[in-house]
């Protein structure tokens, strides 16, 4: 039982921080797709 809840709290923060991983990546995605357009505007 013991095995099985650590087991599924490491699961659990990997879970989380792959989440976290992927919403910054998509953050950053989108200010450089904004960043782009704004250039292509200027220019």
């Amino acid at each position: 039982m013991f095995h099985f809840s650590v087991i599924a709290v490491l699961l659990f923060l990997f879970i989380v921080n792959y989440s976290f991983y992927r919403a910054v990546n998509l953050v950053q995605d989108v200010q450089l797709t904004i960043t782009l357009m704004i250039n292509s505007m200027n220019l």
